[in-house]
């Protein structure tokens, strides 16, 4: 593990080139003007010179969606906002190439990239999807913050994100995953998750805050591909819903994943003041296998029920033309140095189905009142 997480320390540290000022684009910082062809073209200038820093400088700067390339740095100013709009027509449809069970979902996005290597997104600023704008009331109509889809070397790093109309960042099918130091305030009309990382390999999520009325920090696997060797740590994490999660979507393969010194509180920055309906929800139902998952060192606030392992068959494709899946298997769980106190008579649970069983769970030091 510690030759992991060396390995992502140095590849998704990677600098390149010059620094474009979207300014020097026509780009506008009063939260009125539409910037998002002045950023583009900082983005597709930068990726043409070979590499860069695309830098939004201070100011609140409007605009739809934008498409990361290759060897792009977007890097957001101390006092500088990258703001959605709250037009739908700005947000193109997009339905990324590879099949996934989000075909289901909407197919729009703030920050789009696909197919390509070395990006990051880091600074002291802000990324605020507008998500509270009535247009995304209808659940049909909200936009993912980011959707980063079959990229490898991606970074996100000290960033402020806030107000996604969807879940904040859908990493899918990403070769080397480094989220580091980011605050996350997600709270609008519902389906706000976090951090999702959806069939990814080498990943290291650190040093986190996530506030979201929905999955703070969320694994799945909406395809047929591997999510594995996946280290979370150190981080703060608030929720309505499900705090520490594998699952809803289990069609791939989940192995080898650490989760260690994290803190599950109520939600500071919410409308509401509720317990997490889950601290630890781990999951396989649509076919897909989970093993080798150590989670240690948590503590739970309040949450309603603090553990569910569960091996289930909902038997659901992740795409239409797919054979319907097996059922799958969940083996090698650890849970170590856990403390919760549940907030009501609703007690955690580790289940199977008739002929299929979880096997070798482990509970060692874990203290629930």
């Amino acid at each position: 593990m510690k030759k992991l997480l060396l390995i992502l320390l140095i590849v998704t540290n990677v600098a390149f080139g010059q620094t474009f000022n979207i300014i020097n684009f026509g780009a506008v910082g009063d939260s009125i003007t539409l910037n998002t062809v002045a950023i583009q073209k900082a983005i597709d200038s930068c990726n043409a010179s070979g590499g860069g820093t695309v830098l939004i400088p201070q100011g609140i700067f409007l605009c739809g969606t934008i498409r990361m390339k290759s060897n792009v740095t977007l890097n957001i100013d101390s006092g500088g906002t990258l703001k959605g709009s709250g037009t739908l027509a700005h947000y193109p449809t997009i339905t990324p190439q590879l099949r996934t069970f989000t075909d289901q979902y909407v197919q729009r996005s703030l920050i789009y990239a696909e197919n390509v290597s070395n990006i990051a997104f880091q600074g002291k600023g802000k990324v605020n999807g507008n998500g509270l704008a009535g247009v995304f009331v209808n659940s049909s109509n909200r936009v993912f913050g980011f959707r980063i889809f079959s990229c490898t070397n991606v970074r996100y790093e000290n960033l402020t994100l806030q107000n996604s109309a969807f879940w904040m960042m859908h990493n899918c099918n990403i070769d080397t995953l480094n989220i580091r130091n980011i605050t996350i305030t997600n709270h609008c009309f519902g389906n706000q998750d976090g951090i999702n990382i959806d069939a990814c390999r080498n990943v290291l999520v650190e040093n986190c805050d996530v506030d979201a009325n929905n999955d703070p920090i969320v694994m799945k696997g909406t395809s047929l591909n591997w999510c594995r060797d996946v280290v979370v740590r150190n981080c703060t994490l608030a929720t309505y819903s499900r705090a520490i999660k594998i699952g809803t979507e289990t069609h791939g393969w989940f192995k080898n994943i650490h989760v260690h010194d994290c803190v599950v509180k109520k939600s500071t920055r919410g409308p509401l003041s509720l317990d997490a309906k889950c601290g630890i929800n781990l999951s396989i139902v649509d076919g897909g296998s989970m093993e080798d998952v150590l989670i240690e060192n948590i503590s739970f606030e309040s949450v309603t029920t603090p553990i569910t392992i569960r091996l289930g068959n909902q038997g659901r494709k992740h795409d239409p033309s797919a054979p319907t899946p097996s059922v799958g298997f969940v083996k090698n769980i650890h849970l170590k140095n856990i403390t919760a106190t549940a907030s009501s008579n609703i007690t955690s649970t580790i289940t199977g189905i008739p002929s299929y069983r979880a096997e070798n769970i482990w509970l060692e030091n874990v203290q629930l009142t």
